[in-house]
């Protein structure tokens, strides 16, 4: 079946009790690379064939008459027994009386098409009985046209194309045919499925073109038939049929205007432009071919099928200077035409012509300094070309003189820094380039974004500190400041909300806008959404423009239930900031909560113009895909979005997800083990297929192969060997990961992370412990607030049998938490330390309490507790237990101690301290 008629019908449910099933279509050409693959000379004679010109012809036969006069009164009563029926919902009494009113009136036609359509269930297709009642009918009255086409339906229903082209054919040779354009339309729809399916190519072209007129009119009948709706939203899909057929017959004028009309309404659609130009090429209009090809790659920024769709017809055109030669003469041609500029410079990157992209953009740069997409291309081009401390100094730039453009330039410091690249931006190189003073708070800005992704707080925060300190107030550094505050365990809501509103008086100093924006924020963190309203359309008023403010007072309009108002302010954002990913994926998702399939197309086709390579959207657009039933569709968008963009975690969760929802995750296995044998260094791919072979139940060694042949790409990056330690832990290689993360530590001996993790290791076995604390001091030392390394800190003291010193260490992780309602629970795992401190010190209730809360605290998890968590549960009860019953508590056991612990024990560390290495 062709796809879009597939779709019509999949969404259409025609007739009395159901939908007959349209027959399988030819497909119509995908390519047409000579004149052959549009009119083959030896195709069957009746693709030649006009409608009227089939054989036999479709007459209408003479009907046998019903009968006249009075009807019997026994046949009236039956039938008004089974109408009675049918409304009680008794189909089989119904039918019983109506075939009883057949028979005692056996020469009427409406006796026998109600017994026909009685035969016919809700779940059933076709019915023989069904069949012959309605022929009985069409007998005595064939000029039916509603008759006609159920027949006709029916018997494709039953494979009995024959009889359901006759009947068909006849619907339209009924009188009714010609003012009851509803019911005209279904027939022309499956007389015209049917037609082309048999090869009567003229002949499905004449009844599609029909159906087409029909479904365009604006009579009040097709306007509110609910049958003919579902081919009405689908016209565009049956005049590409109709284009299609006029390539196959010939038309080649007729079908060069359809294709033009049918680019025009779909231009995102590749498929109808890659035979819009073969069309073309076979038509021997070699310069309209190539304007055509050209206008595809325009639009699809000059990607590999549209680069190879212009190159070929430059070739069919005699243009051997090839794709490249005909993007230029355009752009000199239109040297403001942005679209056609991006797509040369797409082209000469791929040829490796960086210097020339370069120059054509720098020239775009100096005409549109203010222009975020050429930004974005010289970026691009300096990444491609490995020169990632210009690129970052362009955007350094570029946030400096217009801050909100961060939002935007996010996607490109990803690229930069990306996990796989050796040669990635990293944090050190940020902190090392040299900026003029106006430049600073971006810089540090940047630096903060760069070593917060790197989990370096001991960097970042104060990076973020000087650029909070620079005048005027830098906005994404105040932003950033209010989601870190809210992140923060060791604060109160109270204490929260007062630290955004000091962040607000300080940035009030020079920005009042942006104060007003802060305290917005501020409040929607504490769900006072309608109060954060107002005071972000104070921030607008006041003069405040980036789209950082704009989507988070659409955010809190959502909130408050104005939809519309969001949605407004939404598309105005949009249409100033085209590559906005969070404006369309909020549009987008509102749309599809409310019901608006109609904004969600238009959400999707707006982003995919202005983006057409974003991961997000094209992820979105595979969704939509699978909404409306085309799977095959969405697993080829998903497929190049994996292959265009594997290094990103969304692409590969996306495929993932599609794969996994149809229950293949080995297709999923084969595609990342293709990728990871490629990129052994991506960590994206490496972590999907760890965590796939974990769940498809394969033996650990297969994870850890994976994870072995990311270490030896990574040797001598210390970030990537952290990430790789983490993966180790996961499937369970503890030896492997203490490993890599030593190796960590001889690259960057001041890395907190690996000191944490592996001084805790240690702890944990109850070995090294003296150089555990040294590590995980260390490590506080550089992120003195870290609630897991004052955990770490906290329990390396207490298998040192430090137990006071434990306990203000893990008092400061734990901070407020207890203390405060409006706080989140602190960390089960923290308060299950806890509690053996304090058991250990003798304060035996208060160790109970801890227990306790651990315990509820993993208990509200619910379903969200993993495997681990559970087991704590468990082990957290029996404490608590044991301790209300007086029994000696399971506390963990602590190295060169007795097992039952004492409140006056004495330590002996200092013994193990003078192990230490001065």
């Amino acid at each position: 079946m062709n796809s879009r008629i597939g779709l019509i019908l999949a969404t259409t449910a025609i007739g009395v009790a159901g939908c007959a099933a349209a027959p399988t279509a030819r497909p119509a050409p995908t390519g047409l690379a000579g004149e052959a693959g549009v009119h083959n000379a030896d195709v069957d004679a009746r693709a030649k064939v006009s409608l009227d010109e089939i054989e036999p012809r479709a007459v209408l036969p003479p009907g046998k008459g019903t009968s006249v006069g009075t009807p019997p009164l026994e046949a009236v009563h039956l039938y008004a027994q089974a109408h009675e029926a049918i409304l009680d919902h008794d189909r089989a009494s119904a039918i019983d009386l109506m075939q009883k009113a057949v028979a005692a009136d056996p020469q009427s036609y409406e006796l026998h098409r109600a017994l026909g359509e009685l035969y016919l269930t809700p779940t059933t297709e076709f019915s023989d009985r069904s069949i012959a009642a309605l022929e009985q009918a069409a007998d005595l009255e064939p000029d039916h046209l509603d008759l006609q086409a159920n027949l006709g339906r029916q018997y494709l229903a039953k494979g009995d194309t024959a009889s359901a082209l006759k009947h068909l054919r006849l619907a339209l040779r009924t009188r009714q045919y010609a003012s009851d354009s509803a019911n005209a339309s279904i027939a022309e729809f499956f007389l015209a499925t049917l037609l082309r399916s048999d090869g009567y190519d003229q002949a499905a072209l004449e009844v599609y073109q029909r159906l087409s007129r029909h479904l365009k009119s604006s009579s009040m009948s097709m306007r509110t038939n609910l049958e003919v709706a579902p081919l009405r939203e689908h016209l565009d899909a049956i005049d590409a049929d109709i284009a299609d057929l006029l390539v196959l017959t010939g038309k080649y004028d007729q079908a060069i205007a359809a294709f033009a009309g049918q680019v025009e309404l779909h231009p995102s659609n590749f498929e109808l432009r890659s035979k819009q130009v073969h069309l073309l090429m076979v038509s021997h209009r070699g310069d309209a071919a190539v304007a055509a090809a050209q206008d595809a790659a325009v639009h699809f920024r000059a990607n590999r099928e549209s680069i190879a769709l212009l190159d070929e017809a430059c070739a069919a055109a005699g243009r051997t200077d090839g794709a490249t030669a005909a993007l230029s003469k355009l752009h000199e041609a239109h040297p403001n035409d942005h679209a056609i500029l991006f797509a040369l410079a797409d082209l000469l990157r791929r040829d490796k012509r960086d210097a020339e992209a370069d120059k054509i953009l720098d020239a775009a740069a100096a005409r549109d300094p203010a222009d975020f997409e050429i930004l974005r291309r010289r970026v691009e081009v300096k990444i491609t070309a490995g020169a990632r401390d210009p690129a970052a100094n362009m955007l350094i730039e570029a946030t400096a003189l217009r801050p909100d453009l961060d939002a935007e330039t996010a996607p490109l410091w990803s690229r930069l820094s990306r996990s796989d690249d050796h040669h990635r931006l990293r944090y050190p190189a940020i902190a090392a380039l040299q900026v003029p003073k106006e430049q600073e708070a971006s810089r540090s800005f940047w630096l903060w974004r760069l070593a917060n992704a790197a989990h370096r707080d001991d960097v970042a925060l104060p990076a973020l500190e000087r650029s909070l300190a620079q005048t005027p107030a830098f906005g994404p550094a105040y932003r950033d400041r209010v989601d870190e505050i809210w992140s923060r365990d060791d604060l109160t809501d109270d204490a929260k909300a007062a630290a955004v509103e000091a962040l607000a008086a300080q940035a009030e100093a020079s920005d009042k806008s942006l104060a007003a924006e802060v305290r917005g924020l501020g409040l929607a963190r504490q769900a006072k959404f309608s109060d954060a309203a107002d005071a972000f359309a104070r921030a607008i008023e006041l003069g405040g423009k980036s789209p950082d403010l704009m989507l988070s007072r659409a955010a809190a309009l959502r909130k408050i239930a104005q939809e519309s108002a969001a949605d407004s302010l939404l598309w105005k954002v949009i249409s100033d900031h085209p590559t906005l990913r969070e404006a369309y994926e909020d549009l987008y998702l509102a749309s599809i909560r409310r019901d608006m399939d109609s904004q969600a197309d238009r959400v999707i086709s707006t982003w995919l113009a202005a983006d057409p390579d974003g991961v997000t959207a094209r992820r979105i657009q595979a969704i939509q895909a699978m909404r409306e039933g085309r799977s095959k569709a969405a697993e080829t968008i998903l497929l190049r979005l994996f292959n265009d963009h594997a290094d990103d975690p969304e692409a590969v969760a996306a495929i993932g997800g599609h794969y996994i929802r149809r229950n293949a995750p080995e297709k999923f296995i084969a595609l990342l083990q293709q990728r990871h044998a490629q990129e052994p260094l991506n960590m994206a791919v490496n972590s999907a297929l760890i965590e796939a072979l974990t769940a498809a139940h394969r033996p650990d060694d297969d994870a850890a192969a994976v994870i072995d042949a990311a270490r030896a790409a990574a040797a001598g990056d210390p970030d990537l060997l952290y990430s790789i330690s983490g993966l180790y832990t996961r499937v369970g290689k503890k030896e492997a990961s203490e490993s890599a993360l030593a190796d960590v530590l001889k690259l960057d001996p001041n890395h907190p992370g690996a000191s944490n993790d592996l001084g805790y290791a240690w702890t944990e076995d109850g070995k090294n412990l003296p150089e555990a604390e040294a590590l995980i001091r260390k490590a506080i030392e550089a992120e003195p607030k870290n609630v897991s390394y004052l955990d770490s800190m906290g329990w390396i003291l207490y298998k040192r049998g430090k137990w006071a010193e434990a306990k203000e260490y893990l008092d400061r992780a734990i901070g407020a938490h207890e203390s405060s309602a409006s706080a989140r629970p602190a960390d089960p795992t923290v308060l299950d330390h806890r509690g053996d401190v304090l058991y250990r010190l003798g304060e035996k209730d208060a160790a109970a309490v801890d227990w306790q809360h651990a315990a509820d605290h993993i208990s509200a998890l619910k379903d969200d507790a993993d495997d681990d968590m559970k087991l704590l549960r468990g082990q957290l009860l029996e404490k608590a237990r044991q301790e209300k019953a007086g029994e000696a508590v399971d506390v963990a056991p602590v190295p060169g101690k007795a097992d039952s612990p004492r409140a006056d024990v004495k330590t002996n560390a200092k013994a193990d301290d003078e192990k230490l290495p001065k």
